[in-house]
Order: structure tokens, then sequence, then C-alpha cells
């Protein structure tokens, strides 16, 4: 279990949206970056946090771990720093479509005290400090790695994850056990 600091206790607005698409067809359909950086504003706005900056992964498919795309390899180091304390996506196969990256990269913000908000479902923090919160995060993930056909890491293998008492899963921090956070999903 982590240190509790001081940021644990002082709600930080600091945020970073996070939009990707994969492909042009995508971008027809309403899912363009624009389209997303738009509504992620807007819910940003509406819920008190000020976004400083804006990281746009285009034309990578949502199967490349996110440590490893142009743009989502640029967030840790954001993080590290202290720059951000929300990362904000249209929805979670925005971030990631392999489960075992999902899991394992939110267990990692968590514990920096970092929390994952989905705009569709709406704008909330995703609570995964709670056992419920990694069922829910562990269901997400494999949902997410399903669509995308990236079998190899899917439902079953965030389940696993999920199922270990957090110790594969994910740990307290932002929206968890001993959080300010007061505005998570699965609270």
């Amino acid at each position: 279990m982590r240190k509790a600091t001081s940021r644990d206790f002082q709600p930080s607005t600091a945020a970073a949206l996070f939009l990707r698409v994969s492909t042009e067809e995508q971008a027809r359909e309403g899912v363009s970056l624009d389209a997303q950086e738009a509504r992620l504003l807007g819910d940003a706005a509406a819920h008190g946090l000020d976004v400083n900056v804006t990281y746009r992964d285009s034309g990578v498919s949502g199967s490349v771990p996110l440590g490893e795309r142009p743009q989502g390899a640029e967030l840790p180091t954001a993080l590290d720093r202290g720059e951000l304390q929300r990362v904000l996506a249209f929805k979670l196969d925005r971030l990631f479509r392999d489960a075992v990256d999902c899991l394992r990269t939110v267990r990692q913000w968590d514990d920096a005290g970092t929390a994952m908000h989905l705009v569709d479902l709406g704008a909330q923090a995703v609570n995964a400090g709670s056992a419920v919160g990694r069922f829910f995060l562990g269901m997400l993930a494999g949902v997410a790695a399903g669509r995308g056909g990236a079998g190899r890491a899917g439902g079953s293998a965030a389940l696993w994850l999920c199922g270990h008492g957090g110790r594969r899963g994910l740990g307290a921090g932002a929206g968890g056990a001993g959080s300010a956070s007061s505005h998570s999903l699965t609270e």
C-alpha cells in the first residue's frame, strides 16, 4: 500500500485530455479528434477541472499499449512531475484495448494519486481502489479488448487480475480507500 501524501487530502483539478482515433472512418463517424476534444472540454468545465494539456494520437491502434504510443508515452512524465491528477478520455477504448495494459496502467496512476475519468460514464472518476471498482474496471477493460478484437489479453485476464485481492489488480489511491475523492462510480 502506498504512503498517503498531502495530495491525497487536497483535491486537485489539474487534468489532461487523451484523444485517439485509429482510422479515417472513425473520424468521419463522429468520434473525430475534434469531436472528442470538444466533448471532453465541456465535461471538464462542468466538473470544475483545469485542462493543462491535450494528448492527441491520430492513426494509432488502441491495441498498441498506451505507453508505446507517440502521445501516450508522454503521460507518465507529466504524472511523475505531479503536473496532472486527472486523465479524461471519451471512453475506455480511446486509452486501452488491452485489458492487462489497462489494469496495470490504471494501478500506476492510482498509486500516484491520479484518477481516470471517462466521459461516456458521466465523466466520473473510476474508483479502482475498492474490490468493486477493480471488478468494474476489469469488466470495462475486457469489453474494450473484445470490441477491438485484441483477444490476447481479453476479459478472462482482466477478471483474473481483479480477483487476486489487488495483488495484481489495482491498489488504493485516487478515488480509493483513504482518498479525498468523493465522486467515483463504485463507492
